[in-house]
């Protein structure tokens, strides 16, 4: 399945590169993308940002490993696991622009992010009874989590995509969001090995809330960066920042 995935976006690439137009104007040029890449890196604000958002996405991705194999764990089988995917898929839909206009009515972009990591990551602290429960009584904690979750991603997810472009100055934009999503993808394989990890090790020996209480750990510490961020003035400009509504 790996492959086939990485097939499919190898083959977008491809395409891509052969039938898209050549760029034009002023930024074209082979070392146009080197430059513009050294400038996002060079962005200490976009850098904090980013890696204080680690967490985030580590956190919001337990819902493809850490929750199945809680829910097969308690049930014997995997049935139960489109039931996270129908919940959450409804919270977006339903949920997403009421959370959003709620959130801008009542708090600075940060802020909102801030309280909705500290959601995401004590939502696992839900998960902590269903480790003495079997059956279909543990799903109840499960299902509460995946709800809370849910919540706290919609929380962060608009204010996160327009913290992105004003960080980029309304420039470049593209090879901010870019970049972005690289960094991201190395906090989901760090936060999928740790867990990873920890799963193991709370199937053995160790204890079993093992898990779940570092990913508490990583949202209130990732909550806490962002209050940081804000407080120390880093993302002053954003306060005004429109939220991106999601799309997916």
């Amino acid at each position: 399945m790996c492959f086939a995935a990485a097939a499919v976006f190898v083959a977008l690439t491809l395409l891509q590169w052969r039938h898209l137009p050549p760029r034009a104007g002023a930024a074209a040029g082979s070392g146009a993308v080197l430059a513009d890449w050294r400038e996002a890196i060079s962005n200490r604000a976009f850098l904090s940002f980013t890696v204080t958002m680690f967490a985030y996405y580590a956190l919001s991705y337990q819902i493809y490993l850490g929750l199945p194999l809680e829910v097969r764990r308690l049930t014997g089988s995997e049935t139960g696991v489109p039931v996270l995917y129908v919940i959450s898929a409804l919270l977006g839909i339903f949920a997403q622009l009421h959370v959003t206009a709620w959130c801008e009515r009542r708090w600075q972009p940060a802020q909102a992010m801030s309280i909705g990591l500290t959601l995401m990551g004590l939502s696992f602290a839900l998960l902590i009874p269903a480790g003495h429960l079997s059956g279909l009584a543990g799903l109840v904690p499960v299902i509460l989590c995946v709800t809370v979750l849910t919540f706290g991603t919609l929380m962060v997810f608009p204010f996160e995509m327009a913290t992105i472009a004003r960080l980029a100055g309304s420039r470049l934009i593209g090879t901010y969001y870019g970049l972005y999503n690289l960094l991201s993808g190395l906090g989901i394989l760090i936060g999928n090995l740790l867990i990873g990890f920890s799963l193991d090790v709370a199937e053995g020996t160790g204890p079993r809330d093992l898990p779940w209480l570092f990913l508490v750990l990583a949202g209130l510490t990732s909550a806490y960066g962002m209050r940081t961020l804000h407080r120390t003035g880093r993302l002053t400009d954003l306060t005004h920042a429109r939220p991106a509504m999601r799309t997916s």
